[in-house]
This record gives structure tokens, sequence and C-alpha cells, in this order.
């Protein structure tokens, strides 16, 4: 783990299934492409083992939150809390 809570690629393949689920969730707003697309393509990132991809631009992002490949069992039970 590193500063503040995050996680540096490269990732587990538990860790890519998990942080895929968040993407998809609609509980928060998903980690998304820091570039403009002209194409209205989708910004939002995908989870590989080595860090977050841009499926229409070369954009990379290398970290996430730590929280975010907790096992679904228990991140469900924090978003109750």
């Amino acid at each position: 783990m590193t500063a503040a809570g995050r996680i540096a690629a490269p990732w587990t393949a538990a860790q890519v299934d998990a942080l895929n689920r968040w993407q998809r969730n609609n509980l928060v707003h998903e980690f998304t492409c820091g570039n403009e697309h002209c194409d209205d393509g989708d910004r939002t990132l995908v989870a590989t083992r080595r860090g977050w991809i841009c499926c229409h631009c070369d954009y990379r992002q290398d970290w996430a939150r730590a929280f975010m490949c907790q096992p679904y069992e228990q991140t469900h039970e924090w978003w109750n809390l």
C-alpha cells in the first residue's frame, strides 16, 4: 500500500476483478480518463494487471484506493453503515 490509502499497480487478478466491479457499481463516481475525447467515447477507465487504462486513448493511471479491493461482502457492509 502507498500513501493515503492507495495501492499501486501491478495488481493481482483478484484486485483487477474487484476494481472493475467498483467501476460498475453506480454508488460512486468511477475513475475516468483525464483526456478529452472528440468522439464522446466512454471515459471510464478499465483495470488491468498493469493499472487503469482508457479504451479510447493512451491514458494510464497506476493507482487505486485500497478499500476498492476488499471482498464484496465487507465493502457492501461499509456502504450500509
